[in-house]
């Protein structure tokens, strides 16, 4: 299933033995939010846009209510028939979605092989590029965080580096690792003045 950033989240792992049902619970993440959207993928890669869309589905009409208040229970069953069943189902009303998975665009084990081999080849390059988001996203929420204190932190200064990250939607784990570091030190070193 896709998560924020295009992160790949597994809900089913390789060679579990089936039948087999597993369930997370998910919140909303805007106010008044009127949907919940779920991609589903088959794959071995961490992100992805590197797996196999099986489909795109939508859980409608859900309560409109702040940022994180409404919350979705995803439920995947994998039956003795190899079904993927998906279960939407909005907590505290009875607002569910089910539908079958179609897993045919998957079912050759020439291409299986392939794709878990190309997932071994690229597992360093792939987990980089997650740790490159996961710093991204600290210093994403660090300037949200930070509290603008009199003259020390001035609102242009954490402005300028919030366009920064706006500019940069990809850079290496170096350059943000680097970045996270000279925030660190410019404006929180300066709030503890």
């Amino acid at each position: 299933m896709a998560t924020q950033y295009g992160l790949f989240c597994s809900f089913i792992e390789k060679n579990t033995q089936i039948p087999i049902k597993r369930e997370k619970k998910f919140r909303t993440t805007i106010d008044n939010q009127d949907c919940f959207c779920i991609a589903v993928y088959e794959g071995e890669r961490l992100f992805c846009k590197d797996n196999v869309q099986l489909g795109y589905y939508k859980l409608n009409h859900i309560r409109k209510a702040k940022k994180g208040e409404v919350i979705i229970k995803i439920t995947f069953e994998l039956n003795q028939k190899d079904c993927l069943i998906l279960k939407m189902e909005e907590e505290g009303r009875r607002n569910i979605r089910e539908v079958e998975v179609n897993r045919d665009k998957i079912n050759d084990f020439d291409y299986i092989e392939g794709m878990v081999n190309n997932a071994k080849i690229k597992l360093e390059e792939d987990i980089e590029r997650k740790k490159s988001i996961e710093i991204k996203s600290y210093i994403t929420k660090m300037l949200n965080q930070l509290t603008i204190n009199g003259e020390n932190i001035t609102t242009s200064k954490i402005n300028k580096y919030k366009k920064w990250i706006e500019e940069h939607p990809n850079e290496s784990l170096k350059v943000y690792n680097d970045k996270k570091n000279e925030i660190e030190n410019e404006l929180l070193s300066s709030q503890k003045k």
